[in-house]
């Protein structure tokens, strides 16, 4: 059965990153969020050194893609984390703590809400009104 399509949205809120890589001044990182061909960033989040926080939403069309990859930057990548979405689709919505790795090692972490709309709604058989007298029940058990 494949999953449906429809909009995934991203609510970045936090990291918590293991090292600031400026030295003289608090980094200013921000996120990148790529799902299929599809890319989106966050605002920077001035003088957010190693906790940075965020108040973007995101939102990305979903036709068949079950991974999104996030990117940390500062000037460099920070870090790049993975998250296989079809828990959300399937629950609707969810908090998601990613770990971020840079270089194969974990650089920390970052929290988000992640929510799935699907495109539409599931169809019912049939849309036609029967009233209740005019349904037959198996048995007389009702």
């Amino acid at each position: 059965m494949s999953l449906p399509k429809g909009k995934l949205l991203i609510h970045p809120k936090f990291a918590e990153l293991k090292s600031d890589r400026t030295h003289f001044f608090k980094a200013d990182p921000y996120c990148v969020f790529r799902f299929g061909s599809q890319r989106k960033a966050t605002a920077t989040c001035k003088g957010g050194g190693n906790e940075p926080k965020w108040d973007d939403v995101l939102s990305f069309d979903r036709t068949d893609e079950e991974m999104l990859i996030i990117q940390v930057y500062d000037r460099e990548i920070l870090g790049e984390g993975y998250c296989n979405i079809v828990e959300i689709i399937n629950s609707g919505a969810k908090v998601a703590e990613v770990e971020i790795l840079r270089k194969g090692e974990c650089n920390g972490s970052i929290c988000f809400v992640i929510e799935f709309e699907p495109s539409a709604k599931h169809e019912c058989l049939s849309t036609e009104f029967v009233p209740i007298e005019h349904v037959i029940y198996a048995g007389d058990r009702f």
